[in-house]
């Protein structure tokens, strides 16, 4: 399914060789509340921040494949830095479908480019004025992952109606000139993600840099002319979500890791006995293994049908966008519940704030409140469509 399978193996190599640095670190990144600017730094020397940037613009051009196993092998070393670049190549994918000027502008100094996110429309403290060629955007845009190192903004609004045509859900790119960042990310999870909230002050939009989420949603984006590849002809509500779901299981297979690693080095070793020898551990290590290898897979398996379908030049069906919105939350659930074995597997010295199974915990619980991941709103909408009704929700 790979565009290139040497290209893929150079990818997650690179990311393997990130993953001892960002253990090593992921203790500073979360006390920072941001990556480390180092980090973004080794992420752009390891070749990686290009990895969805359409090659006329120097990028990989990778598949959306590809794109995952990085994520997860990221997050391996660090749940935050693997969301924020997860969040980061997604939104360079979402580029892509963009006018081809907007394109133009977004990798004018290359295609190691930073872009933050805010998807979600809030009138309350929102607003979009239609002005001649463009829009006036105003507002407060939140949980900007990643926008202290953002080149530009990415933020969804509702566009007002225009003549006998409803208001419509719209995204503009905006560069960092134009925005301001407001530094109120104190949570419980994640905390290294830095996802503030970015303020825009009566700043304009030109048109040629917004597009309307139903076109987005459709694959028939000037992007999808503008790029051969048909990758960037493929609908965002299935492709995009994979730049955060794909750091759940690296999150929770790294956590395990290092799990087995102190227990073979007879670290968990306590007055009850080698921690190896108990029959417990070895139930809870199984499952969590089983269930990290169900949670890559199903992400896996889910891009592999959107390349598919790509390649043979036809937008995936309803059942299949149904299927990879429910495998992507799937995922997130069996991250979850290995995140829970691998803690209870740990004991009291997980309580430790500088402790990784506890970061883990809580990064993959925090992930799992987001609203693209949630589990019982996607079986539910892959059940209502097994029934024959109509699906509700995004796919």
């Amino acid at each position: 399914m790979h565009s290139n399978i040497k290209k893929t193996q150079e990818l997650v190599n690179a990311a393997s060789a990130l993953v001892p640095y960002l253990r090593e670190t992921a203790l500073d990144t979360e006390r920072a509340r941001r990556v480390p600017e180092e980090t973004i730094g080794r992420l752009r020397d390891a070749g990686l921040l290009e990895i969805l940037v359409p090659r006329q613009f120097g990028g990989h051009e990778a598949d959306l494949t590809t794109a995952a196993r990085v994520i997860t092998e990221l997050g391996r070393g660090c749940g935050s830095t693997a969301w924020v670049y997860g969040v980061a190549a997604s939104q360079n994918w979402i580029a892509a479908t963009f006018d081809l000027e907007a394109q133009k502008e977004v990798w004018a100094r290359g295609a190691r480019t930073v872009i933050s996110a805010t998807y979600g429309i809030n009138p309350k403290v929102q607003s979009a004025t239609r002005v001649d060629a463009g829009f006036r955007l105003s507002g407060r845009w939140g949980f900007a992952s990643g926008c202290d190192h953002a080149d530009w903004h990415l933020a969804q609004f509702l566009a007002p109606a225009d003549g006998d045509k409803p208001p419509v859900a719209h995204f503009a790119l905006v560069p960092r000139s134009d925005f301001s960042i407001e530094d109120d990310w104190y949570v419980m999870g994640l905390v290294g993600t830095g996802s503030k909230t970015v303020f825009l002050d009566d700043v304009f939009v030109p048109a040629h840099r917004t597009l309307a989420y139903p076109l987005m949603n459709s694959g028939k984006t000037p992007g999808s002319a503008a790029n051969a590849n048909p990758m960037y002809a493929l609908p965002l509500m299935s492709a995009t979500p994979v730049g955060i779901a794909a750091t759940l299981p690296g999150i929770a297979r790294g956590a395990l890791e290092v799990l087995i690693s102190t227990a073979a080095a007879g670290d968990r070793d306590s007055a009850r006995g080698k921690f190896s020898d108990h029959v417990l551990a070895h139930a809870w290590i199984g499952e969590a293994l089983a269930d990290i290898e169900a949670a890559e897979l199903a992400i896996f398996t889910s891009m592999d049908v959107l390349t598919a379908a790509a390649h043979a030049g036809r937008q995936p069906t309803v059942e299949e966008r149904i299927r990879i919105r429910r495998n992507f939350a799937f995922s997130t659930r069996m991250s979850t519940e290995a995140a829970e074995l691998v803690l209870k597997c740990t004991g009291a010295a997980a309580t430790s704030l500088s402790h990784q199974t506890q970061r883990a915990w809580r990064d993959i619980n925090a992930a799992a409140r987001h609203i693209g991941l949630n589990w019982e709103t996607y079986a539910t909408q892959s059940g209502r469509h097994a029934l024959g009704m109509e699906p509700s929700g995004l796919f």
